[in-house]
C-alpha cells in the first residue's frame, strides 16, 4: 500500500511527489525510488504500474476492465474481467460481480446470471460495494430481484437446515458460529436492501451478535460511533 500511495503522488505531483511522499520521510526512499512510475512505460497509466510493479488491486483490475472498453476491445475487456474474478481476492463478491457486469454489457446474459450468482454466494454482500448500485445490477441479473434477503440465501445455500441445525448429515453449527451468522444475516439484509433495515438499524444487533460470537474488539468497533 504504501508503494501505492507513493506512486499515485508522484502521478498527482511529478517526480519527488507531493504531501503523502513528505509524510513518509526516509520510509518513502526505501519503498519506492523517485521517478519509478514517471520513467516507466505506465506513466499515464497508474493502474497498469500498479499491475505491473506493485501488486493487485481490485480498483486498478476495474480500472483496466474500462480502458478496454474505451479502446472497444471486447474480448481484453472480457478477459480481464475473468482475470478480475480470479484474483486474490477470496471472500469478496464484488470481483465477480464485476465479471458479471462486463459480461452482461457484452450481451453475455446466461453467463452473466451465473456469475452474479457466484457474486452472491462467495462473501458478504456488503463486499459488493458502497452505493448499492452493483447489487441492484446482481439481484436483477441474478433473476432473485423482488425476493427478500432471507429466501436468497437460503436458495444459495441449498435449502434450509433441517430441525437438527445441520444439513448434509454436517454437525450443528456452535453457538458462536451460530451468532457469527446472524451478524453476518443482518449485514446481508442491508446490503440486499431489505425494507426498513439501514446500517444504524442493526448496528447494535450486529455487535450483540458479534460478542456472542467472542468477537468482542470487533464488537466494540461497531458500536464505537454510538460512544462518542
Amino acid at each position: 500500500m504504501l508503494r501505492r500511495a507513493l506512486a499515485e503522488d508522484e502521478r498527482a505531483h511529478g517526480v519527488g511527489g507531493g504531501a503523502a511522499t513528505a509524510a513518509c520521510g526516509s520510509d518513502a526512499l526505501d519503498a519506492y525510488a523517485p521517478g519509478e512510475l514517471t520513467n516507466s512505460p505506465y506513466a499515464t497509466r497508474v493502474e497498469a504500474f500498479l499491475t505491473r510493479r506493485v501488486g493487485r488491486f481490485l480498483d486498478a483490475d476495474e480500472t483496466l476492465i474500462e480502458r478496454h472498453v474505451e479502446r472497444g476491445d471486447v474480448t481484453s475487456a472480457l478477459v480481464t474481467a475473468e482475470w478480475c474474478a480470479d484474483g486474490p481476492y477470496a471472500g469478496w463478491s464484488r470481483p465477480h460481480a464485476v465479471h458479471a457486469a462486463t459480461l452482461a454489457r457484452f450481451g453475455r446474459a446466461a453467463e452473466a446470471r451465473d456469475q452474479a450468482r457466484v457474486a452472491l454466494s462467495v462473501g458478504p454482500w456488503w463486499t459488493m460495494g458502497e452505493d448499492g448500485a452493483m447489487m441492484t445490477q446482481m439481484q436483477t441479473l441474478s433473476g432473485y430481484a423482488g425476493r427478500s434477503a432471507a429466501d436468497v440465501r437460503r436458495t444459495l445455500e441449498g435449502g434450509d437446515v433441517d430441525a437438527g441445525g445441520a444439513s448434509g448429515g454436517e454437525p450443528a453449527p456452535t453457538r458462536e458460529e451460530t451468532a457469527l451468522k446472524r451478524a453476518m444475516d443482518a449485514m446481508d439484509a442491508v446490503a440486499w436492501g431489505e425494507r426498513g433495515e439501514t446500517w444504524a438499524s442493526v448496528r447494535e444487533r450486529v455487535a450483540e451478535s458479534l460478542d456472542e460470537a467472542g468477537l468482542r474488539a470487533l464488537s466494540a468497533h461497531v458500536l464505537a460511533p454510538l460512544r462518542e
